[in-house]
C-alpha cells in the first residue's frame, strides 16, 4: 500500500465526503496515532464512512491516542443494529469501563450462534440470566483487580464482578443490545 500524500485535514474530509470539523476534531485528537485513524477512514467504504466516523467520535480521546487498526475494524466491521446517539454510545463504542480494550465483537459473533444472538436480542433479560447462571464470580483469586477480557471471561465462565459486568456490557454490545 503506498502511503498517503501529505494533505490538510480540509482536503481529508473534503475527499471522503465528511464533515471537515468532525475529521480535524479525531485526528488532531488522535495525536501521534494519527496516521492509524486517517487510513481507517480511507479504507472504510464510502457508503460507511459515516460510521466509521462515529466509531472515532465515540471513543475517549485517550483511546484514539493509541487505539490499534485491529480494535477499529474489530468494532466497525460487527453488523450495523441501530443508529443514533444510544446506539453509537452503547454498541458501537468498544469501551465500556477502564479496562484495555480488545477486540471482542467478533469473537462473540463466532461463539455465539446467530439464533440466540437474536433471541437475546429480543429479549436482553435472556442474556443477563445466561450470565448470572454460567459465570461464575470469585473476587478472591484477583487481588489487584486487573480487568479480564470479555473473551477470557467467555472461555473461562469465572470472574470477579467488575469483569463479569464488563463481559455482561462487551457480549451485550456485540449482539446489538444497547448496553
Amino acid at each position: 500500500r503506498e502511503p498517503l500524500q501529505p494533505m490538510t485535514l480540509t482536503q481529508l474530509a473534503e475527499r471522503l465526503g465528511l464533515d471537515t470539523a468532525a475529521v480535524r476534531d479525531v485526528i488532531r485528537a488522535s495525536r501521534g496515532n494519527y496516521a492509524v485513524v486517517e487510513q481507517f477512514l480511507t479504507d472504510a467504504p464510502a457508503d460507511q464512512r459515516e460510521r466509521a466516523l462515529r466509531l472515532l467520535q465515540v471513543v475517549s480521546e485517550k483511546d484514539r491516542r493509541d487505539i490499534t487498526r485491529e480494535m477499529l475494524d474489530d468494532h466497525f466491521k460487527a453488523p450495523a443494529t441501530g443508529s443514533g446517539d444510544n446506539y453509537d454510545r452503547y454498541v458501537l463504542n468498544p469501551r465500556v469501563a477502564d479496562e484495555p480494550l480488545t477486540p471482542y465483537k467478533s469473537f462473540f459473533a463466532q461463539v455465539i450462534p446467530a439464533e440466540e444472538r437474536a433471541a437475546y436480542r429480543q429479549n436482553p433479560e435472556l442474556w443477563a440470566t445466561w450470565c448470572r447462571e454460567n459465570v461464575r464470580t470469585d473476587d478472591t483469586w484477583n487481588p489487584l483487580h486487573l480487568c479480564m477480557s470479555p473473551a477470557s471471561v467467555w472461555k473461562l465462565r469465572l470472574a470477579d464482578a467488575k469483569s463479569r459486568n464488563i463481559f455482561f456490557v462487551a457480549a451485550a454490545r456485540s449482539m446489538g443490545i444497547v448496553a
